[in-house]
């Protein structure tokens, strides 16, 4: 899983080199103040890597295939368990492979305990006999690690009258997480693994194009849903596009103050909605 690129960094890199090229002179106001700026009314970097809320509505349809992936997952663990049982196994101890501090940051919220679930199991004699990842490979990524057991050390005899270490112990029990968690978990590792440039450029372009109009005090529009511009057609030509647009890995939003040249924008979280929607 790649890290994310600093959004205010690329934003700002970005920005600084075009206006440069496109505004040589800010338009001063009657009033000696600078026009045809775009400020920000938040932080670019806080609100497009915002978590996923703890009270995020999913649709019906992601909760019930979210229901049915962590049935299928839990199959997949309790498989293992007997199978480990057939082959004379008689206490299982389990345990999360090491992930890095940095990567176990990224998860602080969505997984308890991050890192794949490694089952150690026992003989009879108390005596390893073997060391397994459980489910190593999954689509589902680090949601999948929403799932363990119950508990770190279990039985998987059950009670046994004539074996001591069966009286006091717990049985093997798969823990599964709520439909909702595992979407949450789900959702974040998509948003995390998309690409930000997309979003992060049609930002930039409309970012400039509205400062070139408006440090230019050419006239503009701003109607049903669009910004327009139709006499800037020094540096980028003539200027139409959404003022609000929603994309997975985040929006924008671009509000003008009437009478004035100014311009303020509102970057908007992701959709997790959308990200939980390609859960298959």
């Amino acid at each position: 899983m790649r890290f994310k690129k600093s959004v205010t960094l690329v934003l700002k890199t970005l920005l600084v080199t075009m206006t440069v090229l496109a505004i040589a002179t800010p338009s001063l106001a009657a009033d000696g103040t600078q026009i045809g700026f775009v400020v920000e009314a938040n932080d670019p970097q806080a609100v497009l890597m915002s978590p996923v809320p703890l009270a995020q509505k999913w649709s019906a349809r992601s909760l019930g295939l979210a229901s049915t992936r962590i049935e299928k997952l839990s199959k997949k663990i309790q498989s293992t368990l007997t199978a480990l049982k057939n082959e004379g196994a008689v206490r299982i101890v389990s345990s999360r492979k090491r992930i890095t501090n940095e990567e176990g940051k990224k998860w602080k919220g969505y997984i308890s305990k991050p890192g794949e679930l490694v089952f150690k199991a026992y003989d009879s004699r108390g005596s390893i006999m073997s060391s397994t990842v459980v489910v190593p490979k999954s689509r589902y990524g680090m949601a999948a690690q929403t799932l363990g057991l119950t508990e770190t050390e279990c039985n998987l005899g059950g009670f046994n009258l004539f074996d001591i270490s069966s009286w006091f112990g717990h049985s093997c029990e798969v823990a599964k997480p709520k439909p909702a968690e595992f979407l949450r978990a789900f959702a974040w590792q998509q948003h995390l693994q998309d690409d930000e440039m997309p979003i992060i450029n049609t930002i930039n372009s409309h970012w400039m194009e509205i400062e070139a109009c408006l440090s230019s005090n050419l006239s503009y529009t701003v109607e049903k849903g669009y910004f327009d511009c139709p006499s800037d057609t020094t540096y980028f030509g003539p200027s139409r596009f959404l003022v609000r647009e929603q994309q997975k890995y985040a929006g924008y939003e671009f509000t003008f103050k009437p009478g004035t040249q100014q311009a303020t924008l509102t970057y908007l979280p992701p959709d997790y909605q959308s990200y939980a929607d390609e859960l298959k």
